[in-house]
């Protein structure tokens, strides 16, 4: 990509902010259909990665439904366009008030996480007098290491997500019980998994128990990881060759996240200050992990940019924030040339957990979201908060 069009993007909205690329979020979207074409194949996507209605519109447009954890997340698929009868609603905390909301909302399908919550569905369906009855799938745990970081892994029968498959069998009897009909079956195994294996793992204990029940339907979830930084991405074309044999004899549904948006956006500091010390140097910007948690949180490593004139000289130093935590580290143990104070530095592969996992830690307000579109028009999507809209919410004395 060109970096004039950050230096451009700077001095017009300043920074921090972010930047979302229209062109790969269609191609990502693009090789998706391909892995899955020829098939019974229903898209969504997970609006928890970034629920920008601007950027949600995009991907509803190009065929995709929605999947949502919460109403805030069903009100932004909403305000993008999506139908109700084209969103998944998943979780492993659904209140009754919630239960009732969406099916007045007619939410088009649903993954049931435990044993407690399907007794709460049953209440709740007999006294409704909707018509429009959500279609229900069991979300499944079955017990697969999807080798990735230990916070995103979710099919362990450590985790808190679904029911073991020992436990189907009591399950649908429960439903039957309680007159809920259940179409299929529920996976998602983690996020940001690089190796084919998992997936397999999943879907072949997963499916001898759909052809066992003869249930039709599979929703598959997500979690194809991307490249970070010289880290491994997951091989579609084996993915293709070794999944799709194992599920095209159903109708399949999926909930993909990262894949589709993550590689699309970028996060956009400024070096305000250059310090050094005798143990160290850093290279403070704007930005920190009030905005761009993930290093922080999860230990990652996004590739970065820096663009603007540069000391001569190869130098260590860490990449920090403007946060009072010494874990405000963006990227630590770096060597180049250092960059002089107003050179930017482009955080990549944000499109995804950035500004959907921000917060106004430090008093910061959020940044602004930025859309370079298709046609090359650059298109705000989201203005920087002021302070006025940072403390909003606070009642008077």
């Amino acid at each position: 990509m060109d970096n004039s069009i950050f230096v451009k993007i700077s001095n017009r909205f300043g920074t921090p902010s972010y930047v979302y690329f229209e062109d790969i979020i269609k191609n990502q979207i693009q090789k998706i259909f391909t892995v899955f074409s020829g098939i019974d194949y229903f898209p969504t996507f997970a609006v928890k990665a970034n629920s920008n209605p601007i950027l949600l519109a995009i991907i509803k447009n190009h065929g995709f439904g929605m999947e949502i954890t919460s109403t805030g997340e069903f009100y932004g698929a909403i305000k993008a366009g999506v139908k109700p009868e084209n969103i998944i609603w998943n979780g492993s905390c659904k209140t009754v008030n919630d239960m009732n909301f969406f099916l007045k909302q007619r939410i088009g399908r649903i993954n049931i996480d435990s044993f407690s919550e399907l007794e709460d569905w049953g209440k709740v369906l007999n006294s409704t007098k909707s018509s429009e009855i959500p279609k229900f799938y069991v979300r499944i745990n079955p017990d697969i290491n999807s080798q990735t970081h230990s916070f995103i892994q979710t099919g362990l029968l450590i985790h808190k997500f679904g029911i073991p498959l020992e436990s189907v069998h009591e399950f649908l009897k429960l439903s039957s019980e309680n007159n809920i009909k259940i179409a299929g079956f529920h996976i998602h195994i983690g996020s940001q998994i690089t190796k084919i294996e998992p997936f397999l793992d999943a879907i072949e204990k997963t499916s001898k128990f759909l052809d066992k029940y003869e249930l039709t339907e599979i929703d598959i979830g997500g979690g194809w990881g991307i490249e970070y930084n010289d880290s491994e991405s997951l091989n579609l074309v084996s993915y293709r060759e070794n999944i799709i044999p194992l599920i095209k004899n159903y109708k399949v549904c999926t909930e993909f996240g990262r894949f589709v948006i993550g590689e699309a956006g970028v996060y956009l500091t400024r070096v305000e200050r250059v310090k050094r010390t005798q143990s160290k140097t850093f290279v403070i910007v704007d930005g920190g992990m009030n905005h761009f948690i993930r290093p922080a949180l999860y230990g990652a490593k996004h590739p970065y940019e820096i663009i603007g004139e540069r000391k001569e000289g190869s130098v260590n130093f860490d990449i920090v924030g403007p946060i009072c935590e010494s874990g405000d580290v963006l990227y630590s143990n770096t060597a180049s040339s250092l960059p002089k104070e107003g050179s930017l530095i482009v955080f990549k592969f944000l499109g995804a957990y950035g500004f959907s996992m921000a917060s106004r830690y430090n008093g910061y307000p959020l940044p602004p979201e930025i859309l370079i579109c298709s046609n090359g028009s650059v298109k705000l999507i989201r203005r920087r908060e002021s302070f006025k809209d940072t403390y909003r919410g606070v009642i008077n004395q």
